[in-house]
């Protein structure tokens, strides 16, 4: 039996679908519109995972139903399925980036300045956070073994480190455009 973790065709999907964004975000598109179309788009996501998820129609797995009260009927609401990823999944977790990116573009602080970092080589960061913690796990014995609060702390640690990295490696690729291949590193 094959069981595929990461089924092609919806990422493909999702792939496409953050590509054609793209050029919402060329330097000669007006930021209005921008925005109007981000909030259609998100909201339009997350009024369709509502119906999808309400009536059990469609997109997951694991078909939700009413608990003992109103938090646990909420959680059992929002509890879908990640891997393989499932189209409620998917509209949920969309409709919120999108909104999210609507509100914030013209929000310009330190904090910004990290995720934008980041966000300017994610392959790279995305290639360097598996093995850091690999090498975390390796060299202390495991993570399993820490207490909550401290593999957060663990985490906070590698998130600042591969910052640092991501932040000389944007300057790297900046300074070399002759070296074409780092676009997509």
């Amino acid at each position: 039996k094959i069981f595929f973790l990461y089924p092609l065709i919806p990422y493909f999907g999702l792939i496409a679908l953050g590509y054609s964004l793209g050029e919402i975000y060329q330097k000669d598109f007006n930021k209005n519109k921008r925005r109007k179309i981000l909030i259609w788009m998100g909201t339009s996501a997350i009024i369709l995972f509502l119906m999808l998820r309400f009536f059990n129609i469609y997109g997951d797995p694991h078909p939700w139903q009413s608990q003992k009260d109103f938090v646990y009927s909420l959680m059992a609401f929002l509890k879908t399925t990640k891997y393989p990823v499932s189209l409620s999944y998917t509209l949920m977790t969309l409709g919120r980036a999108l909104l999210l990116l609507a509100f914030i573009e013209s929000v310009k602080n330190k904090v910004t300045d990290f995720f934008a970092t980041i966000g300017s080589v994610p392959m790279f960061y995305y290639m360097l956070h598996l093995p850091a913690f690999l090498i975390i796990s390796l060299l202390s014995g495991g993570l399993h073994k820490y207490s909550l609060a401290m593999v957060y702390l663990w985490f906070a640690v590698v998130v600042f480190i591969l910052y640092l990295l991501c932040r000389k490696y944007t300057k790297y690729k900046s300074s070399h455009p002759e070296k074409s291949w780092l676009s997509y590193f």
